[in-house]
């Protein structure tokens, strides 16, 4: 993972995380900062995700759920 982007982890099976998807979209300035993982996908969840979206900002930042859609 890449220390100056953030790190978004989701799940396409989420209505909260396709909704972030979305939004992202419409803000691609934003968009091409995270680093997306498909939490499935992962081999080694990050012991701090208990809920997805999560995503760790490139200052170390660790938000989840409703806070994430705050930060964007």
């Amino acid at each position: 993972m890449n220390n100056q982007n953030h790190v978004l982890i989701y799940s396409r099976y989420c209505e909260y995380c396709n909704e972030l998807i979305e939004k992202l979209k419409d803000t691609p300035s934003i968009a091409k900062t995270i680093e997306a993982h498909e939490i499935d996908k992962l081999k080694n969840v990050p012991v701090w995700v208990k809920k997805v979206p999560a995503i760790m900002t490139n200052t170390g930042e660790k938000l989840q759920g409703t806070p994430v859609f705050r930060w964007l």
